[in-house]
């Protein structure tokens, strides 16, 4: 969100309507409501403005016309939506679905190296939309614990959940209703997108918290003891009105591996600093990013494992360790598998337990399933999480058509006139049918 003096269309200002019973101090406001404010002022002036309207109803029109044209080609489709949709999150989503759909549609389903060349993914794609930059931004910034947010975006619309992180944010009932519309409508935008750019929306803006935090105070050394700087204050309280029932919540995804020593420092001053408060002061010690996001890690991606007390303490400090190395793209992925998992909390059997564990290290990528593999060998682990483990070497989630075939070295994509459909994946591998321009035979890649 912009700064009120910036010159952007879509920033707010003092003058708009969501802001015009702003309390003169900016002190008497909590973070909830003045990320609310921004949120729906940039949302009414987007949704405000007769360009963009007409750009979407126009683009609407056009998407319709070419997903039910009678007798179109794949080739010519394709062509079309190129012509509509830039490069973008969007395209990629559309164009990966009408290939995939063409591949599997029957058993003789086959795109040609021309189809396939002539529709690139777009690497490191952004949203053409600006609803969805807007959404993406709000959950970069969103002032709360984020296994709060995301069940939130996930629930239907006759449920309180908008109104429990509404209280969650805020400092009195009144600021809490301001927030509570701010959520709904929030919920409202998100559930309209296609399911992919859900998922994207969550994973960027997840990844993106991650990544600020590097910024947030020099990684060299900890301040001195006793002094606060105002980024790193802000941070920490934007995990809601109480740092310390926050992170007890689960934390808010906002850290970096690249903290390093600096955040154990920091987690070492504040620990120090609460012990030495007043045995009868009510004031909670604020806690460093770093020690909100370790404690993130600790309910839901450590809480799992730590239910079942046959896995050695020594095991969860390795899986945390080897987290905490991985880049923030793969932390927010495996952090918001956690977040989602339908076992993740409450009673589970052991066998519940392993698949959550199975499901969190899936989500990571090649280095999470090498390490699952690593723990699969481990004689100290339960023998069902050794074997659910274990059986990663031979599944794994398919990459669509279009992103598996220009995964390929281009040598090898001139050899290959025709890609057939998936065969089946591994935890570095994908298979697939294909026709070689030197054998006459199917062949499998």
């Amino acid at each position: 969100f912009s700064s009120p003096s910036s010159s952007s269309p879509l920033s707010s200002s003092p003058s708009s309507p969501s802001s015009s019973s702003a309390p003169s101090s900016a002190a008497d406001l909590s973070l909830g409501v003045v990320w609310a404010r921004h949120m729906e002022a940039a949302f009414s002036k987007l949704e405000g403005s007769a360009l963009l309207r007409a750009k979407a109803r126009l683009r609407d029109r056009l998407l319709a016309e070419i997903m039910e044209a009678q007798g179109s080609t794949l080739e010519e489709r394709l062509f079309q939506l190129r012509e509509v949709i830039p490069p973008s999150v969007e395209r990629n989503v559309l164009v990966g679905g009408l290939m995939d759909a063409a591949l599997y549609s029957d058993e003789k389903g086959w795109l040609s190296r021309e189809l396939l060349e002539a529709n690139p993914p777009t690497l490191q794609a952004s949203p053409c939309e600006a609803a969805t930059t807007l959404l993406l931004t709000a959950v970069t910034f969103f002032p709360g614990a984020v296994n709060r947010l995301v069940p939130m975006l996930r629930s239907r619309d006759d449920d309180s959940s908008c109104r429990d992180v509404a209280l969650h944010l805020t400092k009195s009932p009144e600021d809490a209703q301001e927030v509570e519309s701010a959520l709904e409508g929030m919920r409202a935008r998100f559930q309209k997108l296609a399911p992919p750019l859900q998922s994207f929306v969550l994973h960027e803006g997840i990844s993106q918290t991650i990544a600020i935090l590097p910024h947030l105070g020099p990684p060299e050394e900890a301040p001195e003891e006793g002094e606060i700087d105002a980024t790193a204050a802000t941070a920490a309280a934007a995990v809601g009105p109480a740092a310390a029932e926050a992170a007890a919540a689960g934390g808010s995804a906002a850290a970096s591996a690249g903290l390093g020593s600096w955040g154990e420092k920091a987690s070492e001053k504040a620990s120090e600093k609460a012990s030495e408060a007043p045995s009868g002061s009510s004031e909670a010690p604020l806690l460093r990013p770093w020690d909100l996001y370790k404690r993130a890690i600790d309910v839901d991606l450590l809480g799992p494992m730590r239910r079942d007390a046959r896995i050695p303490e020594t095991v969860l400090e390795q899986t945390k360790r080897v987290f905490l190395a991985l880049p923030p793209r793969l932390q927010a992925r495996i952090l918001l598998a956690a977040i989602e998992h339908p076992h993740a909390r409450g009673e589970a059997t052991p066998e519940e337990q392993a698949q959550v564990v199975r499901d969190l290290l899936s989500a990571g990528g090649v280095v999470a399933v090498k390490l699952a593999q690593m723990i699969a060998e481990d004689p100290r682990v339960p023998l069902h999480y050794r074997t659910l483990l274990g059986s990663l070497r031979d599944e794994n989630e398919p990459m669509s058509a279009p992103e598996m075939w220009h995964a390929l070295p281009a040598t090898i994509r001139r050899r290959i006139p025709m890609l057939g459909r998936c065969l089946g994946t591994g935890s570095v591998k994908q298979v697939h049918l294909a026709r070689m321009v030197d054998s006459p035979e199917t062949s499998s890649i």
